[in-house]
């Protein structure tokens, strides 16, 4: 049929038809370009049946997966086929190697035949290990390296272990702690073995068992103080602004005085509080008796200034840490107990970023740890443990 010649209405622009032809394709122009047969939808300037669609599947734009098909508006993969949540198409359950007899079951380095998985002959150490606590379905693995099955179903090495020949290792090389001699070892029997490094562990600094003071650090195998602090009377101070050991432990500066570059002075630059010349912007106490905020340092480069002392963990002060870090971002106490985990969407213009400070020693962390990890999302596999960088 040929198409009618346009014809005005009264109030309508010759402009405005001409925009509706140029988006519809259409050679003649009316008040409404697209008309659909009954039945059928327009969606942009196609006409579509929303009931068989698989492009426009109950409503306009709506896709379904591949190789499902749209049945009475709704998305539906074939008969064989199966649709399982968060997969971009329809699968075989009796065939796919990612999700074998039921969605989700991997059969790792297998295939899937007949919903079952079935692992290659070669190597001779990759073997069906059961899957949950039934035991009915598996997956393949090779359990001459995967350390939550080494040598066999179920043998899980410890922490910091690896699985090297069918058996838990720290690496070549490895020794038993002898105190003085640092080394990558393994620390304690059984199921409290760990595998560290006690030129960084401070619960095993120098050698097994020997743990650091709350607090401190573990560096070179020598319990210490982090940054430019020092330990003074078993506690790290800023030997350049604290006044009771300013400019070296125990050097105390007169009540008149505060310390400024490890000096006692009476000339102040900056903020002043009960007498002490101070490096943070506020003044902790009442009026008559404000001390200096203490100096912290969040682990991952940046200093912070509260009245909180250091080494009194606690969620305040991790929150503080995690500002001097970021003020922007979601933070959750769930993924790693004890823990702080803050989520920022962007930092300096990169990738995402988590931050996690650990406060609380019932957590699964040790009080004082910290780890940032670029990442998108907070996992619990993040969270800080003996050879973490510390905060204080």
């Amino acid at each position: 049929m040929r198409p009618r010649a346009w014809r005005p209405r009264s109030g309508a622009s010759l402009g405005a038809c001409v925009a509706l032809l140029v988006a519809a394709g259409a050679s003649g122009c009316s008040s409404n370009p697209v008309t659909c047969q009954t039945g059928q939808t327009a969606c942009g300037s196609t006409c579509v049946d929303l009931n068989t669609d698989p492009g426009h599947c109950g409503a306009c734009n709506i896709s379904c997966i591949a190789l499902a098909q749209c049945v009475a508006a709704n998305c539906e993969c074939p008969t064989g086929l199966t649709k399982c949540s968060g997969l971009s198409k329809c699968v075989d359950l009796t065939a796919d190697p990612g999700n074998c007899g039921t969605c989700g079951h991997a059969c790792g380095l297998g295939t899937c035949s007949s919903s079952v998985c079935a692992c290659n002959p070669t190597p001779p150490t990759v073997v069906l290990c059961p899957v949950g606590s039934t035991g009915s379905t598996g997956t393949c693995v090779d359990i001459a390296t995967n350390p939550a099955n080494c040598g066999g179903c179920g043998a899980t090495c410890g922490t910091g272990f690896a699985c090297s020949s069918s058996a838990c290792t720290c690496g070549t090389g490895n020794q038993a702690c002898v105190t003085g001699t640092p080394a990558t070892c393994i620390c304690g029997t059984g199921a409290s073995a760990v595998c560290t490094n006690t030129n960084t562990d401070a619960k095993n600094c120098g050698g097994c068992g020997n743990a650091c003071a709350t607090g401190l650090v573990c560096a070179s195998g020598q319990c210490g103080c982090s940054g430019s602090l020092t330990l003074c009377s078993g506690k790290c101070v800023d030997t350049g602004t604290d006044p009771a050991n300013c400019g070296a432990c125990g050097r105390t500066c007169s009540s008149s005085q505060s310390c400024s570059g490890g000096s006692c002075t009476t000339t102040c630059t900056g903020l002043t509080c009960g007498g002490q010349c101070c490096s943070g912007p506020a003044c902790c106490g009442s009026s008559g008796s404000q001390t200096c905020q203490y100096t912290h340092n969040n682990g991952v480069g940046q200093t912070f200034y509260d009245c909180i002392p250091v080494g009194d963990y606690s969620q305040p002060l991790a929150t503080d840490a995690a500002n001097a870090w970021s003020t922007t971002g979601s933070d959750t106490f769930t993924v790693c107990p004890g823990c702080l985990a803050r989520q920022v969407p962007s930092l300096n213009g990169g990738l995402g970023a988590c931050g996690i400070w650990c406060y609380d020693s019932s957590g699964v962390s040790i009080p004082g740890t910290v780890n940032v990890v670029q990442t998108q999302i907070c996992l619990s596999s993040y969270c800080p443990g003996s050879s973490s960088s510390t905060w204080q």
